[in-house]
């Protein structure tokens, strides 16, 4: 029987996937026509691509499985949820190595070092490209199989909805959490590195241009102000996802948070489309044409009528 907070929590889900799908496709459909006109895709439009791809993937399992999970308890197996939480965690992880990779590519083309290994990967970074999309891929899923076993112990005690929908973010004394842990925190410390010398270089950008009394208007200013404001938001949301993905963890028994933090996780995804849009100059750009074709339609019609 659902409850109150069961359907408010079902509801928000909705909501942040309705919200979101429509942003994800628009990035993934304006890469793909730039792709099939130019015959090239850059890398930070792969990037972008693939976070916009998974989320939106991430986004549809999850709505299905939490209405399958808490409309239909009864009929889904172990084996079922133990897939479907494997599924998610594979994508969470995914979602969070490329935000990672985008930020890391914007360091390397906007902050310079003198260390030879930072030169090398500024030199080289492209050529490796290939085997971060399989190693990114790969990695995501041999890191979520304990999830899966975690799920399998867990659920068949598990008869609440709230905790149904949060099985995949795993019990606090199981091999997950480790696994979890470890991965995380190796993705947040390089994408923190990235964003932190991002954001130093163009604070050094800025008091430059003052000494030298520049325009702020100055069109590398606001490509770095862009990819700055990029990565801190990248960075910020996922940071929230997976400090509630943790908490989740300790706080398991807690019917009243598991609702709570499923609410959560479900909001940090909805911004992801705006935040994405706002890195790449090509996609606003298409985004206001399309906009403007929106509204030249809706007053044609109005008109017409």
């Amino acid at each position: 029987m659902l409850t109150i907070m069961d359907i408010v929590t079902l509801s928000i889900d909705l909501f942040s996937v309705v919200v979101s799908s429509p942003g994800h496709l628009f990035v993934m459909l304006v890469n793909l026509q730039d792709l099939i006109n130019n015959v090239k895709f850059q890398l930070n439009d792969q990037l972008i691509f693939c976070i916009s791809l998974f989320s939106f993937v991430h986004g549809i399992v999850k709505i299905c499985s939490d209405f399958l999970l808490c409309l239909a308890m009864g009929y889904i197996t172990v084996d079922g949820k133990r897939y479907i939480s494997v599924l998610l965690s594979t994508i969470s992880f995914c979602i969070l190595w490329y935000c990672t990779w985008l930020s890391l590519y914007f360091c390397l083309k906007i902050v310079n070092f003198k260390q030879g290994f930072y030169v090398y990967l500024q030199k080289n970074f492209h050529r490796m490209f290939p085997w971060i999309h399989i190693i990114s891929t790969m990695g995501s899923f041999l890191a979520s199989l304990p999830v899966g076993w975690d799920v399998t112990e867990y659920s068949l005690n598990s008869t609440s909805c709230a905790a149904n929908q949060n099985m995949f973010l795993l019990m606090s004394n199981g091999k997950s959490l480790k696994v979890i842990m470890v991965v995380s925190f190796v993705a947040f410390l390089l994408f923190f590195s990235s964003s932190l010398s991002i954001i130093i270089s163009l604070y050094r950008h800025i008091r430059r241009m003052k000494t030298n009394m520049q325009s702020f208007s100055d069109t590398s200013c606001d490509v770095h102000v862009r990819v700055t404001e990029t990565v801190a938001a990248l960075f910020a949301a996922n940071a929230l996802y997976y400090l509630t993905l943790l908490l989740c963890a300790f706080l398991q028994n807690s019917y009243i948070w598991q609702c709570v933090i499923a609410i959560i996780l479900s909001l940090t995804r909805a911004p992801r489309p705006i935040i994405l849009v706002r890195a790449n100059k090509k996609l606003e750009v298409h985004l206001r044409q399309w906009l403007h074709c929106c509204a030249c339609i809706t007053s044609s019609s109005d008109n017409f009528e």
